[in-house]
C-alpha cells in the first residue's frame, strides 16, 4: 500500500470504532448498576482517544500533524528503528 491508502485505512477504522462507541450510547440507558456505568463511559472514553488517535497515524502517514505526538512523550522526528 502506498502512503494515501494506509491514511485512508487508519480513517477507515477510526470510522468504525466511531460507529462501534455510538452503538455503545445507545445502550447507557439500560444500565442499572453505577458500576457499568462507569465502566461504559471509561469505554466509550477509550473508543474516543483510539479514533483521534487512528486519525493522527493516519496523517502522519502524509507527513502531517507531525508534532502531535498522541500523549506518547515520544519526539515526533524520532524513527523507527
Amino acid at each position: 500500500m502506498n502512503k494515501k491508502e494506509v491514511k485512508k485505512r487508519f480513517d477507515e477504522l477510526a470510522k468504525q470504532l466511531w460507529n462501534i462507541k455510538k452503538e455503545c450510547c445507545k445502550l447507557n440507558e439500560y444500565f442499572e448498576l453505577e458500576m457499568d456505568c462507569k465502566a461504559m463511559r471509561e469505554i466509550q472514553t477509550d473508543l474516543t482517544w483510539a479514533c483521534e488517535n487512528l486519525s493522527v497515524l493516519g496523517l502522519h502517514q502524509i507527513d502531517e500533524a507531525l508534532d502531535d505526538n498522541m500523549g506518547t512523550g515520544i519526539n515526533p522526528k524520532d524513527k523507527v528503528i
